[in-house]
């Protein structure tokens, strides 16, 4: 993968031109865009554009374009631009290429951005940043390019399958693999259980053609349709869909490509041969273009030809799917009746258990009320096939009284509901009356059951329109509302979902959708017509399909007519069909059912009928004329209401958007201002660290100088000592005469020698004496002030008289500190302390106190060697003269005059010191 992508942007680079901005008017798109055009996405980016600005210049924002060298050289040499100002990037500005308006560049992606900056742009300052590239890209890199989504949209369910399913086709592993890294949560195991379902994968796969149909399709949900077991009723919904739409354009694959999501969307779950209302709407979006705007005129109409005579609603995946969870109620009530084994399906389950028990050879059982049953002519396989579908039509009337049958028994849980052990045992004996057995349908019928309720024959079938205002679009799919269950439920048998008639009014009713989502599942059967004719009339459940005859009391003379208007013609209609119908009989040799009924009786009976309909259909236009009007008033005062609604949920809507925006731009000014916040402390802090750095590397120079600086003073002094030694061994040599001279040779010898053995023994010695006296200033700590008697015998006369006298003697009880301090190369005292020792935090104090001072003061011993507040004292008392030296930063200059100004400065305070003890 990271080969490919590096040959990828090898390939970009080869073909990348250079940026420039170009006239949006320049500026078209193909066909082969990631997605379609959404207008709702437009009009969010125009209001993206007036709320933040529309950013044309960052990389992110560009848009990809393809150019001819020919196109490219007229246009720079037209717009006066250089290679060079092309390949320069935003350093240098992008520079503006102008295009004759004849020409056009087409872009790879970025349709949305391009369109909302039409809308938002002034016409003095409409263009966009864009890349050029050459023409001829191999595939892997112009779909690269095709597919980036800088601030788009993300992909849907239905894209990411489709390039799927593109590049599997292509063997483009490369490019299969990116865009199945898109896919997140459930999604990859959904797509990798529909993948086992070869059958179903096949029905998708047909539909991704016409790529307007993709936008609702879930990868999130299907997974949860295959447990159903009912594959068959699937792929006949997903074949339909096809069905519908490819009719459309009469098949053709380019014409089907060229199908939108916006035609999806406005076309489908609409009924334009049933409802006048739909078929208006979609009649005016039609001639305006805004359905199938990729088709001329003349191909609009032939569409539109084909569109109205299409039967039941427009399918699409998005009511595939929801019709499917529709379905599920039904499926699980069916499951009751049988077993499936490991992959097989419900629909094979079922056909495998019939046995053709209570069946008639040659006649099929059909129920047409809860207690009554007709029969017609039909073969083994019509029986197998028309028993199925009745199982489901019982099973769209009864499902709320027959829930899924839980897994297991939870004993910590009960299900919320219960099925009703009556309406299984009715379920059962349905079964068993059409001809099917099993272990389950044995088992329920052993349940207590009881009758059905007599039919009440309050209509004599459903209405498939309505004048009122029916069915609401959204509600056209997916599972019922209630009032529309209890309505639909005494129609939802074989006879009335077959029924082959066709009616047209202002909107359809929930039979009508119900109808058409049965069909779109089941298809219709092959002897359709067959199904509700005056010849299979209602006889009871124990009647035999043998010799009956005609029962006029059940056959209605408005059987044959369109439920929307009945006026005498029609009666005269059904006077012709009674007549026929009997004329019929007799050709076929059938007896009368009854001896007394003969053509004359009819005919009277039918006249008669003539008048009395007459009167009722007087009374009917009467009763339809009023009910008309109350309805019209009604709707009236529904349209007002829903658009006093719509308005409110309008204006909440903009409030409710105007908050979030709101909301939004609060929380990005807070995240801006606590990303400014943390920069900020980071440079602090950052910039700490460098002082502290600085600092260290600051003190650690200083130290080494001061280290280098001692030694050399270390070797001065011990110079000094041998040259002051020297001296006075020629003083003395001056004194003792001349007599000396053999010893002055000697001495000059000596010295001549090793000069250097007699300075280091005379400094070792030197060393010695401050160390032994050091030794005795800590030893004397903690005494009562009196020497021990070992001391008093190892001290001299001289130092035992004035023993009491001197500072050495009382050092560690009782000292006094002085603090000199050097300004101009001269030293003076800046400060003397009486210190005691057992409170020595004064000195430590005054310590502390100059070197806060402005001129950053540093602490000295006599040695010079740095001193820190807390051992100020320590090195006071180490020395004779007890002194501290001062010395500000920027006049430490270690050199001859300073150490000779410190020698001098001590060997007063030693005069001074011994002066006093004297």
């Amino acid at each position: 993968m990271q080969r490919q992508d590096s040959l990828l942007e090898a390939e970009r680079r080869l073909m990348y031109q250079g940026t420039a901005r170009i006239s949006l008017d320049v500026l078209q798109f193909g066909r082969d865009q990631p997605r379609e055009l959404d207008l709702d996405h437009v009009e969010f980016l125009t209001e993206c554009f007036r709320n933040e600005d529309c950013q044309r210049l960052p990389v992110r924002n560009h848009v990809p374009a393809l150019i001819s060298q020919q196109q490219l050289a007229n246009a720079m040499r037209h717009s006066g631009v250089s290679t060079e100002q092309l390949l320069a990037g935003h350093l240098g500005g992008y520079p503006m290429l102008k295009f004759p308006t004849s020409c056009h560049l087409e872009c790879l992606h970025g349709r949305h951005r391009i369109e909302a900056a039409r809308e938002f742009l002034l016409p003095t300052d409409r263009w966009w940043t864009v890349d050029l590239y050459l023409p001829k890209l191999n595939t892997n890199l112009r779909s690269w390019l095709v597919e980036e989504y800088s601030n788009e949209q993300k992909p849907t369910d239905g894209e990411i399958y489709r390039k799927l399913r593109q590049y599997d086709a292509e063997r483009n592993l490369d490019s299969k693999l990116r865009w199945k890294s898109r896919l997140q949560g459930i999604r990859p195991k959904s797509l990798k259980t529909l993948y086992k379902h070869e059958d179903l994968t096949d029905a998708f796969d047909a539909l991704l053609v016409i790529p307007g149909l993709w936008d609702d399709m879930k990868l999130t949900t299907i997974h949860k349709h295959f447990p159903l077991r009912c594959d068959e009723e699937m792929l006949h919904y997903l074949r339909h869909i096809k069905r519908v739409w490819s009719g459309l354009v009469g098949g053709n694959k380019d014409a089907m490509s060229r199908i939108d999501t916006a035609t999806v969307q406005a076309l489908q779950m609409r009924a334009p041969r049933a409802s006048t209302t739909d078929a208006k709407l979609l009649r005016s979006q039609l001639r305006a273009g805004e359905i199938f705007s990729a088709f001329d005129e003349s191909e609009r109409e032939d569409i539109w030809n084909k569109l109205r005579m299409i039967e039941g609603l427009i399918p699409s995946i998005l009511t595939f799917f929801r019709d499917v969870i529709y379905l599920e109620n039904c499926v699980n009530c069916v499951k009751r009746l049988t077993t499936l084994s490991p992959g097989q399906s419900l629909s094979t389950a079922m056909k495998r258990r019939f046995t053709g028990v209570n069946q008639e050879s040659g006649q099929v059982k059909l129920q047409v009320t809860e207690d009554e049953f007709i029969y017609r002519k039909g073969t083994p396989e019509d029986q197998v096939d028309l028993g199925y579908r009745q199982i489901y039509a019982f099973a769209m009337r009864h499902w709320p009284d027959m829930p899924k049958k839980p897994q297991k028994e939870d004993p910590q849980m009960k299900p919320p509901t219960k099925a009703d052990p009556a309406t299984l045992r009715n379920f059962a004996d349905f079964a068993a009356k059409l001809g099917f057995e099993s272990d389950q349908i044995t088992d329920l019928q052993q349940y207590p059951g009881r009758g059905n309720a007599p039919t009440e024959h309050l209509q004599s079938r459903p209405n498939l329109v309505t004048s009122g205002k029916g069915v609401h679009i959204k509600k056209r799919c997916g599972k019922q509302s209630t009032r529309e269950f209890e309505e639909d439920r005494q129609f939802l048998f074989v006879n009335h979902l077959h029924d082959g008639r066709q009616e047209q009014g202002k909107n359809v009713t929930s039979f009508f959708v119900r109808k058409s989502v049965y069909f779109a599942f089941f298809g219709k059967p092959s002897a359709t017509h067959d199904i509700g004719q005056p010849d299979d009339l209602p006889q009871s459940v124990g009647g035999s399909p043998q010799g009956r005859g005609i029962d006029e009391s059940n056959y209605s003379l408005d059987d044959n007519t369109n439920q929307s208007q009945r006026s005498p013609d029609h009666v005269m209609e059904n006077y012709d069909g009674i007549l026929t119908l009997y004329q019929q009989r007799d050709d076929r040799g059938e007896p009368p059912a009854r001896s007394n009924i003969t053509e004359e009786g009819a005919v009277e009976r039918a006249e008669g009928s003539i008048d009395e309909s007459m009167q009722d259909w007087l009374e009917d236009q009467e009763r339809q004329r009023l009910e008309q009007e109350r309805l019209d008033q009604e709707t009236q005062e529904e349209l007002r209401l829903e658009q006093e609604r719509l308005e409110q949920e309008r204006l909440e809507q903009e409030r409710l958007e105007q908050e979030r925006l709101e909301q939004e731009r609060l929380e990005q000014e807070r995240l801006e201002q606590e990303r400014l916040e943390q920069e900020r402390l980071e440079q602090e802090r950052l910039e700490q660290e460098r002082l502290e750095q600085e600092r260290l590397e600051q003190e650690r120079l200083e130290q080494e100088q001061l280290e280098k600086e001692r030694k050399r003073r270390t070797q001065f002094d011990m110079e000094r000592v041998a040259a002051v030694l020297r001296q006075a061994h020629q003083r003395q040599q001056a004194q003792t005469g001349d007599d000396g001279g053999q010893g002055t040779t000697g001495l000059n010898l000596q010295s001549g020698q090793e000069p250097e053995l007699d300075l280091q023994k005379e400094a070792r010695q030197r060393q010695g004496r401050r160390n032994q006296e050091r030794l005795e200033r800590e030893k004397s700590i903690g005494s009562d002030e009196h020497p021990a008697p070992a001391q008093q015998h190892r001290t001299t006369p001289r130092a035992r008289k004035h023993q009491d006298s001197t500072p050495l003697a009382q050092e560690k009880s009782d000292s006094w500190i002085t603090f000199k301090i050097r300004e101009r190369g001269v030293w003076r005292t800046a400060q003397t302390l009486h210190v005691d020792s057992s409170d020595p935090s004064e000195v430590e104090r005054i310590a502390m106190k100059y070197m806060r001072k402005a001129d950053r003061i540093r602490v000295y011993d006599t040695d010079l060697n740095i001193l820190t507040p807390q051992v100020c004292y320590e090195a006071a008392i180490a020395n004779r003269a007890h002194i501290l030296l001062l010395i500000p930063e920027r006049d430490i200059h270690i050199n001859e005059e300073l150490e000779a100004s410190i020698s001098q400065l001590l060997s007063e305070a030693e005069l001074q010191t011994e002066s006093r003890i004297e």
